[in-house]
C-alpha cells in the first residue's frame, strides 16, 4: 500500500540522517584529536593501532546508543499500548534495528578513520 511505502521511504530517511550525523560527528571528533594522534605516531605507534582506536569508539558509541535507544523504545511501546493504541515491539525487529546500528556505527568508524591516512608527526611542528 501507500502507507507502507511511506513508512519504508521515511525509515530509509531516518537510516541515511543517522548513519550522516554518526559518521560526521566521529569524524569531527577523530580530526579534532589530530595532534595527539601525530603525537602517538611520533612515539611509534603504528597506524593499524589508531584506526582500531578509532573503531572501538565507534563500536562503544553504538552499544551505548542501543542501551538507550532500545529499552526507550520498548518503554514508549508500553505507555502507548497504556493509552489503548496496539503498539508492537516484536524481538526479530529489536535485533534487525540492532544490527543495523551497529554496521551503521562500523561503516561511521571507517569513514573517520579515514582522517588519520594523512596524520604525521611534522603536524606537531606547524602552529
Amino acid at each position: 500500500t501507500k502507507a507502507g511505502v511511506a513508512v519504508a521511504f521515511i525509515a530509509l530517511l531516518g537510516l541515511a540522517v543517522g548513519g550522516a550525523v554518526t559518521s560526521q560527528t566521529l569524524y569531527a571528533a577523530t580530526a579534532s584529536l589530530v595532534k595527539e594522534f601525530a603525537a602517538l605516531r611520533a612515539m611509534g605507534i603504528p597506524r593499524f593501532r589508531m584506526r582500531s582506536f578509532v573503531m572501538i569508539q565507534s563500536l562503544v558509541m553504538s552499544i551505548v546508543g542501543l542501551a538507550i535507544g532500545v529499552p526507550a523504545a520498548i518503554l514508549l511501546a508500553a505507555l502507548a499500548r497504556s493509552l489503548g493504541t496496539e503498539s508492537l515491539v516484536p524481538t526479530w525487529l529489536v535485533g534487525t534495528a540492532s544490527i543495523i546500528t551497529l554496521v551503521m556505527g562500523i561503516l561511521s568508524g571507517l569513514f573517520a578513520a579515514q582522517s588519520l591516512r594523512h596524520v604525521e608527526p611534522a603536524t606537531l611542528l606547524r602552529v
